[in-house]
């Protein structure tokens, strides 16, 4: 097995050491930024502020000092978990996406659309109703896997209530704008290449691209019944299913993950694969992103925490699991700080500006200067029937598995969801950070 870091040949740019300073300290001004800088503040009883949007935010800070404060953000992250009661109607949340600070997307196994308010003291939410598909569903509903949305946030897409489809939402108003089919098998993922250019992964192997033209985007006919888009090209992939993909969109290249355990780039305009990259790693490669500008892939399995480098397709850096046996669920990589969510409760943050070095393991203040925390339960069905034939009696504390997590626009709070990862059990997770 792996050894908890393994050595890499990360190139990172320099920087300087922060000075040290008490988490009392750093909260207040963090507190003291949001208040100076944020229009409409509203307190909240989920560990932060409901934020009002201000195009201009990060103008008003200097970059060292909006650089300094998200250095520190993830070592003073502390859980605010959602009430259970709000997530007893929910079952295993698997994708996530801010709409702007005040609201949250999720999808979940029992494919559910929900739209989350943070505004208020409780979180409160609403269910989108998900457009029907052409054909009937291959097998059983696999859930809601991925949720995008574009640049300008005036569009987002999400699976549908066939798992084969995709549904595409006008923003805010969640309006029906297309429903997206081509796909023979559950799709798995789905990003934006442009504003009006979507990109979708599938257990099928293919992945596909849809334009959305002028008559899609007729605003006076969204929400009404639309018709089924075909894709304008579907590309065969990979021998086998597409786990993840990610869309650089600096770069415009699209990274495709797949149980054939091959990373693949491809360019979004001609469709061609530009680089290939065989992993060790085979078991249970679930998740990927993508920084098309720092060159890096990172890949999350059933070993842990895989960066590549995609000029030579070499290892940058490995990092075992932090729940070992039951590998990493969701990996997020902003700027310089790589978060990984863990299959039994654990998330923790790397800075891969340290290189393949003990040093790079971002300690906790708030858990004992631990290198990851361990979740709340949330919630969990114990009345089902598989959890009463085969943990009823079970001493074994449980942790639910971290499916996704996301930073949301000031990026000094992380929403982090997921669930049972027991396939039997039925429950649910999500908290701010």
């Amino acid at each position: 097995g792996r050894s908890k870091l393994i050595t890499g040949q990360l190139v990172v740019m320099s920087a300087t050491r922060s000075p040290q300073i008490s988490p009392k300290a750093i909260q207040m001004i963090q507190t003291t930024l949001f208040n100076r800088e944020i229009s409409g503040r509203k307190f909240n009883n989920l560990g932060g502020y409901g934020f009002h949007d201000n195009p201009t935010y990060s103008t008003h800070l200097s970059a060292t000092f909006e650089k300094w404060l998200f250095d520190k953000v993830p070592e003073t992250v502390y859980e605010t978990a959602f009430p259970v009661q709000s997530l007893e109607s929910h079952d295993k949340i698997f994708a996530s996406q801010w709409i702007d600070p005040q609201t949250v997307v999720t999808g979940s196994k029992d494919n559910k659309l929900t739209v989350w308010d943070l505004s208020s003291q409780a979180p409160t939410s609403k269910i989108i109703p998900l457009p029907p598909g052409s054909t009937t569903p291959v097998s059983e509903n696999c859930g809601i896997h991925s949720i995008a949305k574009n640049s300008t946030k005036s569009l987002l897409v999400t699976g549908a209530a066939n798992p084969c489809d995709l549904a595409v939402f006008s923003l805010p108003d969640f309006k029906l704008v297309a429903t997206l089919v081509g796909h023979n098998d559950w799709t798995f993922a789905c990003d934006f290449i442009s504003e009006t250019q979507i990109v979708s992964g599938s257990r099928d192997s293919h992945f596909a691209i849809w334009n959305l033209n002028d008559q899609d985007l007729d605003s006076s006919q969204f929400g009404t019944a639309r018709s089924h888009k075909q894709p304008d090209s579907v590309v065969d992939a990979h021998s086998t299913k597409i786990r993840d993909l990610k869309v650089g969109r600096n770069t415009n290249t699209l990274a495709t993950l797949s149980a054939d355990a091959t990373v693949k780039l491809w360019d979004c305009q001609t469709l061609e694969m530009a680089t290939s990259i065989k992993m060790d790693d085979e078991k249970e490669l679930v998740c990927v992103d993508y920084d098309d500008m720092q060159r890096l892939v990172v890949v999350g399995s059933l070993e842990g925490t895989t960066v590549y480098d995609t000029r030579s397709g070499e290892v940058a850096l490995a990092l075992a699991a932090y729940d070992a046996q039951w590998g990493v669920r969701s990996v997020n990589l902003r700027q310089h700080i790589l978060a990984s969510g863990g299959g039994y409760g654990s998330l923790g943050f790397f800075d891969i500006r340290k290189g393949a070095s003990e040093d790079g393991f971002v300690r906790l203040i708030n858990c004992d200067n631990k290198e990851a925390l361990t979740v709340s339960s949330g919630f969990l069905d114990k009345k089902s029937s598989f959890y009463t034939s085969y943990l009823g009696n079970s001493s074994e504390m449980y942790a639910p598995a971290i499916y996704t997590m996301q930073w949301d626009p000031t990026g000094t709070r992380l929403f982090a969801a997921g669930g049972p990862i027991m396939l039997g059990l039925k429950g649910c997770y999500a908290a701010l950070f």
